[in-house]
């Protein structure tokens, strides 16, 4: 929940307080794995709201890119209702 509040809240604070910070968040156990050796891919980098790329470009480490997930299902009418969501009857 930390990262969250203080990655996806940067939008609202700079609002409230005319700033314009982009400050990435991660976590230390990520930069830790980054100084082992491990890729920022394999430490969950790049997933952040507020990019780490150019950040971490500073510093020798690049972000690769996300490889494309399988392609998304087409809705069918079997499929079963997603909570929240109204189904017609």
């Amino acid at each position: 929940m930390c990262q969250l509040n203080l990655d996806g809240f940067q939008g609202a604070m700079n609002r409230h307080f005319s700033t314009s910070y982009h400050i990435p968040v991660l976590y230390f156990t990520q930069l830790i794995g980054l100084a082992m050796g491990m890729s920022a891919r394999e430490m969950g980098v790049g997933d952040e709201i507020v990019s780490a790329a150019k950040a971490l470009t500073k510093i020798g480490t690049a972000v690769e890119a996300e490889p494309a997930g399988p392609p998304k299902r087409k809705k069918d009418d079997k499929s079963l209702p997603m909570p929240g969501r109204r189904t017609e009857a």
